[in-house]
């Protein structure tokens, strides 16, 4: 639960300060802000991608085929 609530935290602290503070901050802090919405978004997105990759293996819903290379 640490994994997916650290971007979580970090999205809806940057947000909540750019929706509060936004026009009071420097055009480079708003920007700043951004990436790290983006970024924590993005890594979000992974971590969530991955959970449900590895429910779909568990529950037998995706057949591994292994071949000898």
């Amino acid at each position: 639960s640490h994994d997916l609530r650290t971007p979580l935290a970090s999205i809806v602290g940057a947000s909540s300060t750019l929706i509060e503070e936004g026009q009071n901050l420097p055009v480079e802090t708003q920007r700043d802000l951004l990436r790290s919405i983006s970024s924590e978004s993005e890594r979000l997105h992974r971590l969530v991608s991955n959970l449900l990759e590895m429910t779909r293996l568990q529950s037998g819903a995706v057949k591994i085929r292994k071949e000898l290379q």
